[in-house]
């Protein structure tokens, strides 16, 4: 076919078939729910002791409705760790050993060492809050941008077989 010519044909309505795309999307939906996953486990990777699990993605399709749900598990003290650094507190009852650097930062994945201790623990003492990490809101976006590419590509896939099995 010459170069910049573009052939087309007509597919008809009973070669579409309904089930290879909810397939597809489902299968990009399962995928998500395990980057997701992947994710979450990037943030605790270099914690010490107490971790959070993250259990298998929940997901649901029906109708024209999408869901996909991540649920953290595991260890009480450390899905308690993650959410006091995912959304932040206001108040912080930890003495910090000095000098002290973070093991992560805000809104980012990236882990480093860390330097310090905590020195001692009272409800008494109060200083300023740990800074929210906002790890689930960078979750979210990068699922939401995963699942349009990943749909897309999986329609488009299964589009391309059908068109293969037609001109076969």
């Amino acid at each position: 076919m010459p170069r910049g010519v573009v052939s087309a044909k007509a597919i008809e309505p009973s070669y579409l078939s309904i089930r290879q795309v909810r397939g597809a999307v489902a299968m990009s939906l399962r995928q998500a729910g395990l980057q997701a996953k992947k994710l979450y486990e990037l943030t605790w990777m270099n914690w010490e002791n107490e971790k959070p699990t993250v259990q298998k993605p929940m997901v649901r399709y029906r109708g024209g409705n999408a869901f996909v749900a991540v649920t953290l598990g595991g260890s009480e003290k450390g899905v308690q760790k993650f959410v006091w650094l995912d959304e932040g507190t206001h108040v912080r009852h930890a003495k910090l050993s000095d000098p002290w650097s973070s093991k992560t930062k805000v809104r980012s994945f990236h882990t480093t060492r860390g330097v310090g201790d905590v020195v001692w623990v009272s409800k008494k003492f109060r200083a300023k809050g740990i800074k929210a990490r906002d790890w689930s809101l960078m979750i979210e976006d990068a699922m939401q941008d995963y699942l349009s590419y990943a749909i897309s590509n999986s329609i488009e896939k299964a589009m391309d077989r059908l068109v293969r099995s037609i001109e076969e």
